[in-house]
């Protein structure tokens, strides 16, 4: 991660606060599916901050969310992988080609989002974890299938903040 300075924290915390509006206010959620675009905003911090940045952005804009807009109750374990989608972000974003971006969605999307989060969702509301997986693949596939081409779009064409 860059020097730590006053920017860098204004920064990571506007990234946190747009997150949470993008994923607490104009997401689509339905019983265990949520879909939006939340995600860029974590991997832009990931691109530009690395994995701390992603991991810091990831993992608080959950708990603060969780803590001002309330979805449901409270659960580290959707903390844990919300940070650790940043911290993938801030593995495969660097110099990103689009093998590397295709990676990224797949690890987040399928392993932590459909695995993991089923994981937490089953041990939370005492779900079945193999009846969660279908309908959260479904999910998977389409965030995997619209995140490709727009964290593609964003490593080329959106400019770093960083930049003068």
């Amino acid at each position: 991660m860059k020097k730590i300075n006053i920017k860098t924290v204004a920064v990571l915390a506007l990234l946190i606060a747009v997150e949470i509006v993008l994923s607490r206010l104009l997401s689509i959620s339905l019983q265990n599916v949520k879909l939006g675009l939340s995600f860029l905003v974590v991997a832009f911090a990931a691109r530009e901050y690395g994995i701390l940045g992603g991991t810091l952005v990831g993992g608080l804009s959950d708990l603060v969310g969780a803590l001002i807009l309330p979805i449901g109750p409270y659960f580290p374990g959707f903390t844990l992988t919300a940070a650790l989608c940043g911290a993938v972000y801030g593995i495969f974003l660097k110099n990103a080609n689009i093998k590397k971006i295709a990676l990224a969605q797949i690890i987040n999307n399928f392993i932590l989002g459909m695995l993991l989060n089923s994981f937490w969702i089953s041990l939370l509301y005492g779900a079945p974890y193999l009846s969660l997986l279908p309908i959260r693949a479904v999910q998977a596939a389409i965030l995997t299938a619209v995140g490709i081409p727009a964290l593609h779009f964003m490593n080329k064409y959106v400019p770093s903040i960083l930049r003068k």
